[in-house]
């Protein structure tokens, strides 16, 4: 059974962030996604809360995968982001981080903030 499974958006956001947040920086994913934001985003606020997003979008791909038992791939991964069911629970990952990213950021430590601070720098 997926341990995500029966968790509301909001649940399944402030779970995440903790030091798994800033430790996802050193994975290829996690660097990939920093590549990213630092193009993108025009200050700081918004490159946090842009990689927090694509730190919570890749374990909802992973959350999804393990609930209908499929393993994550190149082409599991392209063709489950691309489901309807996926941009659904995407939308509302994207309007549960925009809505609560204050107090999610209040979950983080001083001193975890400071990190993410630096690493989107």
């Amino acid at each position: 059974m997926n341990k995500h499974f029966g968790m509301n958006c909001l649940e399944f956001c402030i779970r995440g962030m903790n030091q798994q947040l800033i430790d996802f920086s050193t994975t290829n994913d996690g660097e990939n996604c920093l590549k990213f934001i630092k193009h993108t985003g025009s200050n700081s606020y918004e490159r946090i809360r842009e990689y927090v997003l694509l730190y919570n979008s890749v374990f909802l791909a992973q959350a999804m995968a393990e609930t209908i038992g499929i393993s994550l791939n190149a082409h599991t991964a392209w063709t489950l982001i691309n489901a309807p069911s996926f941009n659904t629970f995407h939308k509302e990952l994207i309007e549960t981080i925009n809505r609560n990213f204050e107090m999610l950021m209040s979950k983080l430590t001083r001193k975890q903030r400071r990190k993410l601070e630096a690493l989107v720098a």
